[in-house]
């Protein structure tokens, strides 16, 4: 979904930072993980349509490797249909396919961990005057390699307009969120997921994303910590379909 299309009346400067503050709360109140060493590559692809006032559709490609060597161990297909209840309240399903590698081997299928998954989610946003706000649940069905799991997401974001003048598009922007992983099979914390970057509109279609996505894990055995540098090309496809609407 386009971030900027979404908004509703303006909340109460109180109320939006206790929203925005709360997963932040509840990950920090965890123990400490351990961070492991190196800055891993997470690379995406993802392509954006918008079908009419109601419909759309996000497709994603997401490949990463522990370092930059390029040897990718890591890689997810998957696409989401959305469809909008209200200006700033949507719901979705999407399905996706999951290929985990040994670290370094580049894409050893032989060594692979796959995962088929479903999902279904609720997307409600807020704007006031340069900030948006997005809160995003979502309740997922895992078809692992050794067993089916249920798990719950929610993850909570903000986007920051640094145009001189908040009322046109964003063309440079800041951005940040913020994703707690919450098995069903019990009350706790799998991992949390945090992104803190910027993005630039590079042309009416295209607009690139980057920053530092950082995931830490929570096991029994000791929490654990890994970072990326998150660098994504977001493609808007609308065009391509209005004009073949119209022909």
């Amino acid at each position: 979904m386009d971030f900027r299309k979404f908004h509703s009346a303006p909340l109460p400067i109180k109320v939006l930072f206790r929203l925005l503050i709360l997963p932040w709360m509840i990950a920090f109140s965890c123990q400490e993980a351990r961070s492991e060493t190196g800055l891993g590559n997470w690379n995406a692809l993802i392509f954006k349509s918008k079908f009419n006032e109601k419909w759309s559709m996000i497709q994603e490609n997401h490949f990463k490797s522990a370092d930059f060597n390029l040897k990718y161990d890591y890689y997810e297909v998957k696409e989401t249909v959305y469809y909008a209840i209200r200006s700033n309240l949507a719901t979705a399903i999407g399905s996706g396919l999951f290929h985990t590698c040994d670290s370094g081997t580049l894409f050893d299928v032989q060594k692979s961990r796959n995962e088929f998954r479903t999902w279904e989610e609720l997307n409600v946003k807020h704007s006031y005057d340069r900030f948006s706000f997005e809160h995003r649940g979502r309740l997922e069905q895992r078809f692992l390699s050794d067993g089916y799991q249920n798990r719950f997401r929610f993850r909570i974001g903000f986007m920051a307009n640094l145009n001189q003048d908040p009322k046109k598009p964003s063309r440079f922007f800041l951005s940040c969120n913020n994703e707690l992983y919450i098995p069903l099979d019990g009350i706790k914390i799998e991992k949390n997921r945090l992104f803190t970057g910027a993005g630039l509109q590079m042309n009416h279609n295209a607009t690139l994303s980057f920053g530092r996505l950082s995931d830490t894990i929570y096991n029994p055995a000791g929490n654990s910590r890994k970072s990326y540098l998150y660098i994504a090309v977001i493609y808007n496809l609308s065009h391509i379909h209005a004009r073949n609407t119209v022909d």
